[in-house]
């Protein structure tokens, strides 16, 4: 996604991250939270955070920040509705990553099937596919390794 929303390659990955609260995730190692910085070629920086320990719901965002503005997509919740009282803002939240997801999912499905029908270029290709895997092995291996990854 932040490929998409920069229109630029990433070129360095760092990353750290832990079994900070299920003992038995990093006992097969893995982690259950974790950080990731991007750098992207034309300079833009990239953060990324990624937790199995959100309790209160399937919670995903995107923000970007830039000189000119800012967009946040994700933040919306099942209803347009939030209540804002001395304890804080409160809305509903996906609980499930399938929840979360299920337009999505028929969405990704339906403009494959419509480019294999038509015979069109999927709005997704191998190539970001491609370049998404090298991203993520990158970031995997700075976490192990303990130092940034060029990719």
């Amino acid at each position: 996604v932040a490929r998409w929303l920069l229109e630029d390659e990433v070129v360095r990955a760092y990353a750290e991250g832990g079994a900070l609260v299920d003992p038995a995730i990093g006992a097969v190692g893995d982690v259950d939270n974790a950080v990731v910085s991007l750098r992207f070629a034309k300079g833009a920086l990239g953060t990324l955070f990624g937790s199995r320990t959100c309790r209160y719901g399937y919670d995903l965002r995107v923000e970007v920040i830039g000189d000119e503005g800012a967009v946040q997509v994700g933040y919306f919740r099942q209803t347009p509705v939030r209540l804002l009282d001395r304890s804080g803002v409160h809305h509903d939240m996906a609980r499930t990553f399938p929840e979360r997801f299920d337009e999505a999912f028929v969405a990704e499905l339906q403009a494959f099937v419509d480019s294999v029908r038509q015979d069109a270029k999927p709005p997704v290709t191998g190539a970001d596919s491609r370049a998404t895997l090298a991203i993520g092995i990158a970031a995997t291996r700075a976490m192990h390794e303990g130092v940034p990854v060029e990719l």
